[in-house]
């Protein structure tokens, strides 16, 4: 069955653009939620994940263009 099934193939830049877009509609839906102490500590963790990653994307993009293409 598994055979069936196609593989896609993603590229990194792609990936990370979706986990971005992710990680920001998990923070719109916890501010809209009922907020408790563990939730307002849960969304403290989303919104400091996503400030952190919200511009790898470039940073990516700048690092093909210097060097060729990504670095393993």
């Amino acid at each position: 069955m598994r055979q069936l099934i196609q593989m896609q193939v993603y590229t990194q830049l792609a990936l990370l653009r979706l986990h971005s877009g992710i990680l920001g509609y998990m923070l719109v839906l916890s501010f809209s939620a009922y907020q408790t102490k563990a939730g307002k500590a849960w969304d403290k963790d989303i919104y400091s994940a996503w400030k952190r990653h919200r511009d790898i994307a470039r940073k990516l993009k700048l690092n093909k263009v210097s060097t060729g293409g990504f670095a393993n």
